[in-house]
């Protein structure tokens, strides 16, 4: 007989591997040297990779499972949706080195302490979801991840703005024309998981 996991232990789990991959994000920004940059992705390549074996347990356990509290592919929904952020906070991470900035521009970190919010939030559900019955009861949550994305829409839009207006260098408006595109597409994968989220709480109430 197999073992009973506590599959949204496991949920809280890989959503505080997203936070110490917000936290990293934010670090890297906040004292950002291009020489550190080097080996501050192979620590954000760990995360990452710890975050994935998270998932992997989950999914494996999942399949010897009969009786969940939810269907099997809701906790595989959820599971792959946070996984989502933390490949993207991991992408960005990736351009800062591959494009080898050098200087920084405001709306970057910006946008980071918009992701660690978001996270912050996902992980406020996370606590909640084994106890919680009633979607209302995270209701607040999710309403601020739709705040949250929203703001990151406005912050991208200025910024592009401003990027195409202040900057000559075509490879470097490029570069952070990606850059920028990347992190706000982050925060739409943060807002993407609050509503799958609310979509199995309505399912399973």
């Amino acid at each position: 007989m197999p073992k009973k996991i506590d599959y949204f232990n496991m949920l809280v789990n890989l959503g505080q591997k997203a936070t110490s991959a917000s936290n990293l994000l934010n670090r890297i920004l906040k004292e950002f040297d291009y020489k550190d940059m080097k080996y501050l992705m192979v620590e954000m390549q760990e995360i990452e990779k710890e975050a994935d074996v998270i998932v992997h347990d989950l999914n494996k356990s999942l399949v010897d499972q009969f009786i969940l509290p939810i269907k099997r592919e809701d906790f595989f929904d959820i599971a792959q949706s946070i996984d989502s952020i933390i490949d993207s906070i991991e992408t960005i991470t990736q351009y800062f080195y591959m494009f080898a900035v050098k200087e920084l521009r405001h709306e970057a970190t910006l946008f980071a302490g918009i992701i660690s919010e978001c996270v912050e939030t996902i992980n406020l559900i996370l606590i909640n979801l084994k106890k919680t019955k009633k979607l209302t009861e995270i209701n607040e949550h999710l309403n601020k991840l739709t705040y949250l994305e929203d703001k990151a829409d406005k912050i991208y839009i200025n910024s592009t703005k401003k990027l195409f207006k202040e900057e000559n260098d075509p490879l470097i408006l490029t570069q952070w024309e990606e850059i920028i595109y990347r992190m706000e597409k982050c925060c739409d994968k943060c807002k993407y998981t609050g509503t799958v989220i609310g979509r199995i709480f309505l399912k399973n109430s």
